[in-house]
């Protein structure tokens, strides 16, 4: 079994993407073996009403497969929104780098209590593409300490750190394994080739999610990756399926 715990439908408003349908999704899932998965629209990111889009993805989503809403905390409305959650997702994704707020500030951890207040797993997304490529929009990665502060002011919220390279992550090892709510995904961990020995000879196998970052990075290259990696069968099925499973009840 293997559960894909980040990954999009939808377009990308900087590049074409040549599979954006939750159709597309599914195929490519279901060719590679991947039986579940946490899903976003890509679009919400951008419109300023994020719910607009998780409406549509909400409604198309089938058995199986769980959804993160988008959010912004910084807008007027956004406390009381995550606190219905009407759309029963399973957990929310931030996006500092191209909503321009401080992860640390006081209006984000407001928003994270209120989260967790509802079950709701928050996600901080680092990054979402090659900063190196942007023009247009310019992404602004957060620095890791802001990242941490807010984990740390709120230990009742448990976090998913994506959107972060295998460098960076081995690098924060010893931070990140001191904060017992805090869990990474391997969506952007895809540098180098084959970085899983990596990831696991920093950080415990039960603190790390299994992710593709689909379809804005190739689904098969980070199998690959994963099926060549020196990992013990235990751990591979911990990262795969099992810590999905506890965080979003599967």
């Amino acid at each position: 079994m293997m559960i894909d715990a980040t990954c999009f439908t939808g377009r990308w408003p900087f590049r074409k993407l040549g599979k954006p349908a939750i159709a597309d999704l599914l195929e490519d899932h279901a060719k590679n073996g991947i039986t579940a998965g946490v899903v976003s629209s890509l679009e919400s990111i951008f419109y300023n009403d994020p719910m607009e889009g998780d409406e549509a993805l909400a409604v198309s989503l089938p058995k199986g497969y769980k959804l993160a809403v988008t959010h912004n905390p910084l807008l007027p409305y956004a406390v009381k929104e995550i606190r219905r959650n009407q759309l029963n997702a399973v957990a929310v994704r931030l996006f500092p780098s191209y909503h321009g707020y401080d992860p640390s500030d006081g209006a984000v951890q407001e928003f994270c209590r209120a989260a967790a207040s509802v079950g709701l797993i928050v996600y901080i997304v680092s990054r979402m593409d090659d900063v190196r490529a942007d023009y247009i929009h310019k992404q602004k990665v957060p620095p890791f300490s802001d990242i941490m502060a807010l984990v740390q002011a709120t230990p009742e919220c448990k976090f998913v750190l994506s959107g972060m390279r295998m460098d960076e992550l081995c690098r924060m090892a010893k931070d990140i394994i001191q904060c017992e709510n805090l869990f990474v995904d391997t969506a952007y961990a895809n540098v180098p080739p084959f970085p899983y020995s990596a990831i696991i000879a920093a950080l415990p196998a039960e603190r790390i999610l299994f992710a593709t970052h689909y379809p804005m990075i190739c689904l098969e290259s980070n199998l690959v990756a994963l099926e060549n990696s020196s990992i013990d069968a235990k751990a591979k099925a911990t990262i795969l399926h099992g810590n999905a499973e506890k965080l979003f009840g599967f």
